[in-house]
């Protein structure tokens, strides 16, 4: 059995693995995009970034803060520092 992995965190393996065909080390950091998710968002992203952790706000109750908040001008912890554009619109086959 060969192993082929997109992405590979080496610093979180517990055993010793061969992986044949590796495409990008990457630091032990949350990532998302290109179908990697959180919480089912970002997923549909065509580049893969990493997912900063947010301090939620204070005096606001931890569920109001994973809430989308239209006046926030920020991207949710996302990097790069730029928001991440939005998926491009599927056209229907006819």
């Amino acid at each position: 059995v060969e192993v082929c992995s997109l992405l590979d965190k080496s610093v979180r393996r517990i055993g010793d693995l061969v992986i044949k065909y590796r495409g990008f080390e990457i630091p032990d950091e949350f990532v998302v995009g290109y179908g990697l998710d959180y919480q089912g968002r970002y997923r549909n992203l065509e580049d893969i970034g990493i997912l900063k952790p947010v301090e939620p706000k204070a005096d606001i109750p931890l569920a109001m803060n994973l809430s989308d908040d239209e006046d926030d001008e920020d991207t949710d912890g996302l990097e790069p520092a730029e928001a991440a554009p939005s998926p491009r619109p599927r056209r229907r086959r006819r």
